[in-house]
Formats: structure tokens, C-alpha cells, sequence
């Protein structure tokens, strides 16, 4: 990868210093080496002529030079795990218009390939054209288009095949792709989210092939297997959460899907199918597997699962109360909720590791005639641990 420097009087954007300088980046086997991870995660994206400015919030400037003459787009990395596709950046490069009203018929006479069923608080739209419209429930969606929220805002769409997508506050989101041809039961899709907390119900689509639905983040990308799936990224921290929900009709029923996790460079991280399963992953690629409780979930996007639940028809899982899965237990001679050890007493919920465990059986008791009290409880599972446990108390008479 080759950066040179150009002199500091050299600025293309309104308002930026002359004494910052912009670097020339040129394009090496199909990639981009932007070494400013906040710049590709919350930086600017512009088109100068035939090139490709990215500015990062402190105001640094990479220009990438002929940019937009290769086919197919080269991808932006930071050297560390960090990918903005080439149509991503493209797309962000195309540049907004003023804002207008959407009008029936919009995009050249484009499909749509979807509708707003909801939309609370300031929603717009930038479309392939640049222009920046505001949404309203019943207006059309269009391939290409970017969602966008403000403070307090959300969004609930509504797509041909019948996936169900709500975007909260402060969202960002490229509507990259959706066919869908219900003759022969085929299709494809696939989203970019920028910023933000969205819920996905996944429709017909994701029912055809284990990649036919996907969303990508700068830092991961989620395959969509027929299931309900909460998903929140911030851009500045470039952290990542991605949840596997449960689906619950109107009548109680319960199923749950299944979603992959693959990293920008293309490794697989794996799958999970359980309710509340799911992963973390930050800006350096570092992936940590775990269950959510419900009370994590609800932290992280209750007002967004809101949205495709009133949509949908779905209802909410209750509340576990709190009791995360790195709780200890404190019932006398149980073992652990989900744990891999055998022992009775207090571990790690999860843990797969041979542990011993305390268990507090009852004891001495005062009163009149003989007390029992019966300490060996167990707990159960996959290791081998040792509970202690102090039983057989006697009473005074």
C-alpha cells in the first residue's frame, strides 16, 4: 500500500484548515489502506471527481485516487480488522440534495421494494440521486437508499417479502439489496448498518438459502436464517452486539431461528441458534460468544424490538428479573444454572471448567426436640467439581 503526502495547502473540503494536510492513498490488490480506524467508522465520504475523500472527525483527509474507475469498488481497511466496502463507500460518497417531501413514484420509476409502516420522530431518507426526503408511514423504500434517524427517533419498514426492520435513534442504515420473485420462491438481501440499534423479523427470503438475507457493520456481518435478531453498533467505539430473539406469536408459541457471524476479512466465527445467544465484537476484531439475559436485551433495544413487535404481532419474552449468565447461585446445594461443573454451591453460570463449590446445608437449630438439617446438596453437570456442605444439625431439647 502506497500514502504520499500532498503539500498542507492542499484542502478540498468547505471549512478545513490550510495547515492539515491530505494524504494519497492509492488502491493495491483490491484494497484501500486508510490508517484511521475512527475515520472509515465515523468519518465523511466524498467525491472528487474520479477520487474518493475520506475525512475523519479530527479532520484528517485521505484521498483515494481514481476510486471510482475500478469495477468492482476496492474495499477500505484500517490494517486492524476494520472493512468498509467498496459500494458502501461509494454509496456515502454520492452526496446529499435538499431536503424534500417523498412524492408516489419516486426514484425514475424504480420498484419499490418496500414500505414505512411506522415512523416517530425525524426519519429521513437520502435516495441514489442525493436527495434527502422525509419519511412518513406509507411512503415508499427503494433499493440504495440510506435511513436515517435523529435523537429520539424510529423507524419500522416493512419489505416485500415480508421482513420486518426497525431502526432507533441516532440510526444509519444502506438498504443495499432486496429481489425477491415469489413465483419460484428466490430471492436476496441485504442491509448496511452504519449506526445505531435495529431489530430484524426476517421473511421469505431469508427462508430460501443459509445467505440469502445478510447485514453488514464495518466490523462484522450477520447472515439472517429465518429468525428475529437485535443487533446494535456504535460507530465511534466501533463495538458491536448481535442477539438471536426468540419469536413469540399471539398465541405464545415460541420458535427460534438460527444467525451466522463472519468477520470482514471472510472468517467464519460460527453459528447460534439458541434463544438470547449471540455475540460482541469491537473494533479490533476481538469476538467474545455469550447468552444475553433479558435484561441486557432490554438495555440494548427495547424500544427498537417495540417497533417490529406492534408490526408484527409478536409478543415480548418477560423479564428474567436481572440474573445475568455470570451470576452466581445462592440456593443452599444447587449447582449452577448452565454450568459444566458438577459440585454443589456457587460458580459461574456457563463456565466449562472443573470447579468446586460451596454448599451451605442447614445447621445447628435451637428449639425443642431434634433438628435435622440435610447439607450434601449437588449440583449438576458435564465436569467434575466437590461440594462441601454442613448438614445433620441437632436442636437442644
Amino acid at each position: 500500500m502506497t500514502i504520499t503526502e500532498k503539500p498542507s495547502d492542499f484542502v478540498l473540503n468547505e471549512g478545513q484548515s490550510s495547515s492539515s494536510s491530505t494524504q494519497l492513498v492509492l488502491v493495491e490488490d483490491g484494497s484501500i489502506l486508510i490508517p484511521d480506524a475512527a475515520a472509515l467508522l465515523s468519518g465523511t465520504f466524498d467525491k472528487v471527481g474520479n477520487d474518493l475523500l475520506v475525512i475523519s472527525p479530527a479532520g484528517a483527509q485521505f484521498l483515494v485516487q481514481d476510486f471510482f474507475l475500478f469495477d468492482p469498488s476496492p474495499v477500505l481497511i484500517d490494517g486492524t480488522g476494520l472493512m468498509v466496502s467498496g459500494d458502501v463507500a461509494a454509496r456515502l460518497a454520492a452526496g446529499p440534495q435538499p431536503v424534500q417531501v417523498a412524492q408516489e413514484g419516486e426514484a425514475d420509476g424504480t420498484a419499490p421494494i418496500g414500505v414505512v409502516q411506522t415512523a416517530e420522530g425525524e426519519v429521513t431518507v437520502e435516495r441514489l440521486d442525493g436527495i434527502i426526503v422525509v419519511l412518513n408511514a406509507g411512503d415508499p423504500l427503494y433499493m440504495g437508499d440510506i435511513i436515517i434517524t435523529g435523537e429520539g427517533a424510529s423507524v419500522g419498514l416493512v419489505f416485500l417479502d415480508e421482513t420486518t426492520f426497525a431502526l432507533g435513534e441516532d440510526g444509519e442504515m444502506i438498504l443495499d439489496e432486496l429481489i425477491y420473485d415469489p413465483a419460484t420462491d428466490t430471492g436476496s438481501a441485504a442491509f448496511t448498518l452504519l449506526a445505531g440499534t435495529a431489530s430484524i423479523i426476517s421473511g421469505l427470503i431469508a427462508k430460501t438459502g443459509a445467505d440469502a438475507m445478510k447485514l453488514d457493520t464495518p466490523v462484522a456481518t450477520i447472515g439472517i436464517r429465518g429468525t428475529k435478531v437485535l443487533v446494535t453498533y456504535d460507530p465511534l467505539s466501533g463495538q458491536i452486539s448481535i442477539v438471536n430473539r426468540p419469536e413469540i406469536s399471539p398465541t405464545g408459541a415460541q420458535t427460534v431461528g438460527e444467525i451466522s457471524l463472519q468477520l470482514p476479512d471472510g472468517t467464519p466465527v460460527g453459528t447460534v441458534n439458541n434463544s438470547n445467544a449471540g455475540w460482541t465484537v469491537d473494533s479490533t476484531g476481538s469476538v467474545s460468544t455469550r447468552t444475553f439475559t433479558e435484561s441486557d436485551v432490554q438495555a440494548i433495544g427495547a424500544p427498537v424490538e417495540a417497533v417490529v413487535n406492534t408490526i408484527s404481532g409478536q409478543q415480548a419474552p418477560p423479564n428474567d428479573g436481572g440474573s445475568d449468565s455470570d451470576s452466581d447461585s445462592d440456593s443452599d446445594g444447587d449447582g449452577d444454572s448452565g454450568s459444566d461443573s458438577d459440585g454443589d454451591g456457587d460458580g459461574d453460570s456457563g463456565s466449562d471448567s472443573d470447579g468446586d463449590g460451596d454448599g451451605d446445608g442447614d445447621g445447628d437449630g435451637d428449639g425443642d426436640g431434634d433438628g435435622d438439617g440435610d447439607g450434601d446438596g449437588e449440583g449438576e453437570g458435564d465436569g467434575e467439581g466437590e461440594g462441601e456442605g454442613e448438614g445433620d444439625g441437632e436442636g437442644d431439647g
